[in-house]
């Protein structure tokens, strides 16, 4: 079981990564690679880009190969990584 202080440093990180993540540069991000995909192959593609980047969609991946990950959990928000 976690202590109550692991718990508030997961949460400080989880909240510093959403942070980070919602910032409008990563989107763009994105876009230049969906751009650049159109008119050359680019390693990594857009979409195999995109799943790494999301933690959930990355490890949901991993699963979906059959193959073994540790516990996760689709986490949105401040507010939801503090439940």
């Amino acid at each position: 079981m976690l202590q109550n202080k692991d718990k508030d440093i997961i949460r400080g990180l989880a909240a510093e990564v959403a942070e980070i993540a919602a910032l409008p540069i990563q989107e763009q991000k994105r876009e230049l690679w969906r751009r650049l995909n159109g008119l050359k192959p680019v390693r990594p593609g857009a979409k195999a880009l995109a799943t790494t980047q999301d933690r959930f969609s990355e490890k949901s991946f991993v699963r979906s190969l059959g193959l073994a990950t540790a516990p996760f959990f689709d986490v949105s928000s401040a507010a939801q990584a503090r439940e």
